[in-house]
């Protein structure tokens, strides 16, 4: 595969799951807990803590792609993973990263051929393409979707001319 830039995948939750390729292979994967439990607030915090130490040890520019949060529950309110979408984007935004996200739906369908798959056959599909066993389902998570944005191609970043 030719080099290309930087990549981190994420799987945002409480316990982020995390894969990171610098362009030649994958470097690092893994899980972070973001807050203890019953701190739901504090995870959104460790994110953007989380964040801000990562981008500092890479040098080469970055491409960030995660997987689009689902609402669970009842339909007034929204799940944790939308705050963290929001300070994801922001962070993102806010230095110039590109990213993109990828429907759940679309993951688990690239993955493993089934867009209704469960935990372990994302765990599955994560060990056959990566050749070593994912420590839980938010790694795996992250895994796939590393593995979807290299298949789908990194975009180049846009250009945008601002007039004065």
């Amino acid at each position: 595969m030719a080099k290309t830039c930087p990549v981190l995948a994420l799987d945002m939750a409480r316990l982020l799951g995390y894969a990171y390729w610098n362009g030649k292979k994958r470097k690092k994967s893994g899980t972070v807990a973001l807050a203890e439990p019953g701190e739901p607030g504090l995870a959104a915090l460790g994110l953007h803590r989380w964040l801000r130490r990562f981008t500092r040890k890479t040098k080469d520019g970055l491409f960030v792609t995660y997987e689009m949060p689902i609402a669970y529950g009842n339909r007034t309110g929204v799940g944790r993973g939308f705050h963290l979408e929001g300070i994801l984007i922001a962070f993102c935004e806010g230095r110039g990263i590109p990213y993109r996200c990828v429907p759940q739906p679309t993951l688990k369908k690239h993955s493993t051929g089934n867009g209704r798959a469960d935990k372990e056959m994302m765990i599955a599909a994560a060990a056959e393409r990566w050749g070593f066993d994912p420590c839980d389902d938010n790694e795996a998570d992250a895994l796939c979707v590393l593995g979807w944005t290299l298949d789908l191609g990194i975009p180049k970043p846009l250009k945008i001319k601002v007039k004065r």
